[in-house]
């Protein structure tokens, strides 16, 4: 059995073995073989300040003696003797898990002994060291006067609410100090209070609207405390405005600033416009948004939907001005009709209804493989002025039938041509509106319209001038007794036109459009009424497709394609 014994041995420091390190071992000489008689060994191990050393000994096998005389292992702290130990741990029947030392401050002394005469059977002890944070605030002296908190290799002194640490870091006194509400603009305080005491924490966010960036980032909030001069400890943040960025742009338009040019954060405004006088907003309820707290820029009523600039259709910008009665065909000047089309083949002509969709005659495209075409101009030898028009698709309408024989049956003698892409308008070139179904659209007898085109004149010659005439609609019942004798069939589909002095649309016509004005308000606006479709002869009265009969189909057409 072994027994420890308070017995002093001093060792010489010179022959000791420093041990540092914040964890290790160590043995007895020759372990786990057997030690050598008259051997000896010292082990000095010392921690950081606020650390103790911890020893365990997990096996030990020395020679028992009286008084642990012939051999042992002593264990020194601050020069008192904590144990000295012989004799295997077997001997007691104690838990082996129980043999830890503890030195009792940074140091401890480690003393091995064999004073033996003769060889043993003994294989000496295997210890385990390490360093062990001291927790100061259980031990007496630590001299807080209020509160003291363990920290790792020492500890700190703390003071409640409302009182500050004195220079010694010990004591605490009261200060009578408050820090104010707010610590930044545009900031909210969690918890809120009319005033906040010394030592008080508070988190703070950011107002709707505004946010803290730190860095390239955000962060959602920081915590501050209320200092002994009655600041906050804030760190180097802001509350500042988000910010939605430049706006998005919208297809011929643009963004106007309400607000300061450029600034684009919380709460700024703008306003977006169309390339008037070509381009109109869908709805004027649309027009301004405003930055709002999520970063993105929003309108009242649609929310983050962008306006919609559309053509403005059926307003030339050089209006034809009647001062005198137009006598057959006149010249038209550039921007009399733009949204005047000229097929170059076939021989034809069209009307733009949209700065992608072009209205003509079915007869003019039905067999078109290609369909080259120019808008634009009024010149058909001049082209370099104008644009250039790229089919995409041609959509006759289904109750159309090619004639045949010598029979005349331009019944729905209507087509759309889709283009590859949208035209940009300006004032050459732009759509004519298409009419409605109310009193301000209709085509009553004798309402006059204009008609344009390159077709054949009254020379029989084809111009290279874009054509003119203003023509009277005629009674439909009347054209038809014009046309006895012929194989003709005129329905309810078609529109007649003519006037007593020979002014009529002729071949090389086809498929324009014949518009007239809007009679209220007087802006000099136009609707394409009817297309120019057929005739007995060039002079006299001429049928053209009823365009307000096939609304339904022409809006079916283009939304669906």
């Amino acid at each position: 059995m072994w027994s420890p014994v308070l017995l002093l041995v001093m060792m010489p420091a010179s022959c000791a073995i420093h041990l540092k390190q914040p964890s290790g071992e160590f043995s007895s000489p020759n372990h786990p073989l057997r030690y050598p008689t008259n051997s000896s060994e010292t082990w000095d191990i010392s921690a950081p300040q606020g650390y103790i050393v911890k020893i365990y000994i997990p096996y030990f096998d020395i020679e028992r003696s009286e008084g642990c005389q012939t051999s042992h292992l002593e264990f020194l702290s601050e020069g008192k003797q904590l144990a000295k130990l012989c004799g295997r741990w077997e001997d007691d029947g104690g838990d082996p898990g129980l043999h830890e030392y503890y030195s009792s401050r940074d140091s401890l002394r480690v003393s091995f002994a064999s004073n033996g005469f003769e060889t043993t059977e003994f294989t000496g002890f295997l210890a385990l060291y390490s360093h062990v944070d001291v927790n100061e605030c259980e031990l007496d002296g630590h001299g807080c006067s209020h509160y003291c908190g363990n920290t790792v290799g020492g500890y700190h002194c703390y003071c409640p609410s409302e009182f500050a640490i004195e220079g010694d870091q010990r004591s605490c006194k009261r200060v009578e100090t408050f820090c104010p509400n707010r610590v930044l603009p545009n900031s909210l305080l969690e918890p809120s209070r009319p005033r906040f005491s010394f030592r008080d924490s508070v988190k703070v966010t950011c107002k709707r609207g505004y946010e803290i960036v730190e860095g390239f980032k955000t962060i959602p909030n920081f915590f501050v405390e209320c200092q002994q001069d009655g600041t906050w400890n804030t760190p180097v943040y802001r509350c500042q405005p988000v910010d939605c960025s430049y706006p998005p742009s919208i297809e011929n338009g643009r963004v106007a600033f309400i607000t300061e040019t450029d600034i684009t954060t919380y709460r700024s405004t703008i306003r977006y416009q169309c390339n008037e006088p070509y381009y109109q907003l869908e709805s004027d309820s649309s027009q301004e948004f405003v930055c709002a707290a999520d970063a993105t820029w929003k309108n009242n009523g649609t929310g983050q939907a962008l306006p919609k600039c559309t053509p403005v259709c059926g307003k030339p910008s050089n209006p034809i001005i009647f001062r005198e009665r137009v006598l057959k065909g006149s010249v038209a000047k550039r921007g009399n009709f733009p949204w005047q089309v000229l097929i170059q083949q076939p021989s034809g002509a069209g009307a733009l209804i949209s700065d992608r969709w072009v209205l003509t005659a079915a007869h003019v495209v039905q067999e078109a493989s290609s369909l080259p075409m120019m808008a634009g101009i009024t010149n058909s030898k001049d082209l370099k002025h104008g644009t250039r028009l790229h089919h995409d698709q041609i959509f006759i309408h289904p109750g159309y039938q090619q004639p045949a024989g010598e029979g005349y049956n331009y019944d729905n003698d209507i087509a759309l041509v889709r283009l590859r892409s949208k035209v940009q308008l300006g004032p050459d070139l732009s759509p004519v509106c298409l009419p409605a179904r109310d009193p301000q659209h209709a085509v009553p007898v004798s309402k006059v319209g204009l008609v344009s085109g390159w077709g054949i004149t009254e020379n029989h010659t084809l111009p290279a001038d874009l054509m003119y005439a203003r023509l009277p609609v005629k009674d439909l019942e009347e054209c038809r007794s014009q046309t006895s004798g012929h194989q003709v069939t005129i329905t309810g589909n078609m529109i007649c036109a003519g006037d007593d002095r020979g002014s009529d649309s002729c071949q090389g016509d086809s498929g324009g459009a014949f518009v007239f004005a809007l009679p209220r308000p007087r802006q000099n606006q136009f609707f394409v009424g009817g297309i120019v479709s057929w005739g007995i002869r060039c002079g006299t009265v001429g049928f053209y497709t009823k365009v307000v009969n096939y609304l339904d189909w022409i809006g079916e057409t283009m939304r669906n394609n």
